[in-house]
């Protein structure tokens, strides 16, 4: 069977603030940890990534 490869972005606003990034920097480092650990699963996994880190919500995916 056939993979997409997937890739993470953060966005970047007209003016170069990275409010996803800046939010995740304010984190404590347990939580930047599981951020990174989860977002590292759906670089993996694609849409193919289940609960409990994602969940199918009517043709979309949602990440916890």
């Amino acid at each position: 069977m056939l993979y997409y490869a997937w890739g993470i972005e953060i966005y970047e606003s007209a003016m170069g603030k990275r409010s996803d990034a800046e939010c995740i920097d304010s984190l404590d480092a347990g939580s930047q940890a599981r951020i990174a650990r989860t977002l590292d699963l759906l670089e993996e996994f694609g849409i193919r990534l289940g609960m409990p880190y994602a969940r199918h919500l009517k043709q979309q995916h949602s990440v916890r």
